[in-house]
This record gives C-alpha cells, structure tokens and sequence, in this order.
C-alpha cells in the first residue's frame, strides 16, 4: 500500500499545484498564460510529469517483483506437495516390492513342491504302463495304441516338468527350447487323431485337411506340439455339438501353415483377445457354456513368437479362424 501510494499522492500533488497556479496566476497576474510559458514556466509541467511518472514507474517494478515473488512461494508450495506424493507413492512402491518378493518366494515354494509331487505321479503313471505293456499279449490292438499314447504323454509331461523344474529357465526372460529337425505334418497328424476320441465325445466331426508332403521344420517338437494341441483342443471345447472343425496344412512362401476353421457359432473377437492376450477367464455368456480360460491360448502364442513363428486369430459371423505359420527348411 506504501508503494501503491507514491504515484497517487504525485498525481494529487501535481493537481493541486497546477489548481492553485491557475487560480492565483488569473486572480494576480495581469499577463497572459503565453507570458507564463515563455519565462519558465513550462519547467513546472516537466517537473510535475516527471514526479508522477517516476513514483509509476517504481510501482510497476515492484509489482512486479511482488508477483514474481507470489509465483515462486506458489511454484515451491507445489514442488512441496509433489515431493510429499512422490515419498507416499515411493512408500507403497517399495510395499508392493515387498510383497512381491513374497509372492515370488512362494512361487518357487510352490513349483518345487508341485514338481516334486508331479515327478512321482508320472512316474508311477510310467511304471505303470510299463507293467501293462510287458503283457502286451494281452493287449488288443486298441489298447496297445492307447497304451503308446500314454507313454507319449508321460514322455512329454516329463521333459516339461523338467523345464519348469530349471530355476536358470524359471527366472530367465526367455524360454530355452531344444531344437530338432522333424517331419510337422506327422506331428499334427498324430495330435489330430490324439484328440479324434474327445470331438467324438462331443459329436464334433473333424476334417482332415492335413498334407500328406514331409514339410521338415527345426522346431521344439514337445513345445510345438503343444502349440497345435491347445488351439485344437480349445476349439474343440468351445464349439458346439454336430459342429465341423477343419485342420489344414500347407505350404505357403516357404512356410508352414496350420489352420483350424470352425464354422460354429463365433466365440467374438473381444473374448479371443482377451484369451490369446491377457491371460483372464472370460466372463461367460451365460449358464450352460463351459468356462472359457484363456492361460492355452495365451501360452500358444508365447510359444509361437518364442520359436520364431507367427499366430494369428479372428472370429467373426463366419465362424473362429486360428492359424500358425513356421519356417520350413527344405
């Protein structure tokens, strides 16, 4: 208010002055104001301009300054305020580190009591078959290959425990495959007739479009088996009774092509992303369909891009299309 004062008590000032000049100059004075101007007096309306300008000026300045000054005490109450969020989020930052770390203590608990357990349930399911195919004399010719499934399973049950049971692979970002050269169309083939029993379960008729040329392809043959295993046995899961399923292969730029064409009822774009993608059971669409997870799908297509291949999905009016491409090498 002091500073806000200066300028108006000048101007106050300088009009009284200039009142009283011109009373006095006329009441007195018998010349005229051309008189007054030409002996000095236009050095009173400098002074008197000069005198309110200077104290204007000065108000501005520090105005100014003071605004500036606001500015920054605001700018510091903020920086003062972020910084407390920052420490509080920090705080649960460092909570939730901790409780992962936990978790992962568990995790680790878990699989080696899980492994441990799963190791000895397979191995008494080989033992087991062992015994059985010692009196394969016994056996039909059904039953012989039935007993060949199971210990193809159990072949492959073990060598993933094995990798699961790797704590190197566990923790590292990347899987580690073990690479051999094999025939992919007999692969699919022997998944496709695997799982002939289960669509006829469900009277699901699959369609063998499976190419009889050896496609050779340098692959996990367990895990890429279980890529075709998951989406075949998914689509058999979700489709509905006297439903066709077809499973194609071909030869495409030098790559293996699988497909499987559902002409059912679509199970919806949205859903499909959610189980390729993100891992969540999908919210069902009412009562009588099965509960639709999607940890299969999601794992199929981990597995693709892992070896190199590509997976692709849609469902639209025309039914639900799953396709996987690999590299051929001859």
């Amino acid at each position: 208010m002091q500073v806000f004062w200066e300028p108006v008590h000048s101007i106050i000032q300088s009009l009284i002055a200039l009142i009283l000049l011109t009373i006095f100059f006329n009441a007195i004075n018998d010349n005229s104001v051309d008189m007054f101007v030409s002996n000095g007096g236009q050095f009173f309306f400098i002074v008197a301009s000069v005198s309110c300008l200077i104290p204007s000026a000065r108000f501005k300045v520090l105005e100014r300054e003071a605004r500036s000054q606001l500015l920054i005490e605001k700018s510091n109450e903020q920086l003062k305020n972020q910084n407390r969020d920052i420490v509080e989020k920090n705080a649960i930052i460092d909570m939730q580190y901790e409780r992962l770390l936990k978790m992962d203590e568990q995790k680790n608990s878990f699989i080696n009591i899980a492994g441990h357990d799963l190791k000895n349930l397979i191995g008494s399911i080989i033992m087991s078959n062992n015994m059985i195919k010692e009196e394969d004399y016994r056996l039909s010719a059904d039953q012989k290959e039935f007993t060949d499934y199971i210990t193809e399973a159990a072949d492959k049950m073990q060598y993933m425990l094995n990798k699961l049971m790797d704590v190197k692979e566990i923790e590292s970002p990347e899987l580690k495959f073990n690479l051999e050269i094999f025939d992919i169309n007999v692969e699919v083939r022997r998944i496709f007739r695997g799982l002939m029993e289960t669509s006829q379960m469900k009277n699901i008729h699959l369609v063998d479009s499976i190419l009889k040329l050896p496609l050779n392809v340098k692959l996990d043959k367990v895990f890429a088996g279980q890529v075709f295993q998951n989406l075949l046995s998914n689509a058999i899961k979700f489709s509905q009774t006297n439903n066709n399923i077809r499973v194609v292969t071909s030869l495409q730029r030098q790559k293996f092509v699988f497909e499987i064409i559902d002409e059912g009822i679509a199970i919806g774009q949205d859903e499909l992303d959610m189980m390729f993608n993100k891992l969540k059971t999908l919210n069902e669409a009412n009562t009588t369909q099965e509960s639709r997870l999607g940890l299969g799908l999601s794992i199929a297509k981990l597995i693709t891009h892992e070896m190199g291949g590509e997976l692709f999905y849609r469902s639209d009016d025309s039914g639900n299309y799953f396709r996987v491409e690999f590299h051929v090498i001859n």
